[in-house]
């Protein structure tokens, strides 16, 4: 058994020492405070071995501004929180994007591969009838998420990149994007609960829980993704669009 059901819910989370996180706070006692925000610390491509180091001087070992961190720390732990992204710019838009494609990377790579793996081997357990019926059912959203990541790396990505070099897009805008951002998350949660009310019994014990496992993990990122593009990315880069006309 690979303990991933544990693992969604070893969570340990101090509200207030984010609430109160400072370009002072230790970045291990950060990580160690709301482990929820491991995943945002892995898509910047932050090594760790922090000993007694500063935020500030962690984000500035790899560029990122420490208010634009603290503040999408707080979006990944705090539901509700909102921003307030008028103090950024390009530089922060470079790096928040660069947070997307590399969010997008993971996903691709390595998250929805190991999900294929394990559903294939859950429902090798099983007859034709509840095989076909959750492998449509999961390519479907398979499906959903590759559009959408494709719009993203292929359409949003580019203008982003197009905005932060100085140029525009007459027949593009980010109020289009806010426009077609679907919600992906949905379709998991859909799938999370036909796991959870109907799944037969004939896979093993653990491949069951271990298959919701993933769900739920991948369902919890991509909520946190969502939300920094809605909250982060959009705001900024409108921002420097209105800023240029």
């Amino acid at each position: 058994m690979r303990w991933k059901f544990y693992d969604c819910l070893m969570e340990n989370k101090d509200s207030r020492l984010i609430a109160g996180l400072k370009h002072t706070s230790r970045t291990a006692d950060l990580m160690c405070g709301d482990f929820s925000i491991l995943p945002l610390f892995y898509h910047f491509g932050i090594e760790l071995g922090f000993g007694d180091e500063a935020v500030e001087d962690t984000c500035a070992r790899y560029g990122i501004s420490a208010d634009l961190f603290i503040s999408m720390c707080k979006v990944y732990t705090m539901p509700g929180y909102v921003p307030d992204c008028s103090g950024f710019g390009k530089e922060d838009l470079r790096v928040v994007a660069e947070y997307v494609h590399q969010s997008h990377v993971y996903y691709l790579e390595r998250a929805l591969p190991e999900l294929d793996r394990c559903l294939d081997e859950v429902t090798g357990y099983y007859g034709e009838a509840n095989r076909k019926v959750l492998k449509k059912f999961y390519s479907d959203y398979r499906r959903e998420v590759d559009k959408h990541f494709d719009y993203e790396e292929k359409t949003v990505l580019p203008y982003v990149r197009c905005l932060l070099a100085g140029g525009s897009d007459a027949g593009y805008s980010m109020a289009d994007f806010e426009d077609n951002h679907t919600d992906i998350e949905e379709s998991l949660e859909d799938l999370k609960n036909i796991i959870i009310k109907y799944l037969p019994s004939g896979a093993p014990f653990e491949l069951r829980y271990d298959l919701l496992s993933d769900i739920i993990r991948l369902g919890r990122e991509l909520a946190n993704h969502t939300v920094i593009e809605n909250r982060i990315l959009v705001p900024i880069a409108m921002k420097i669009e209105n800023d240029g006309r």
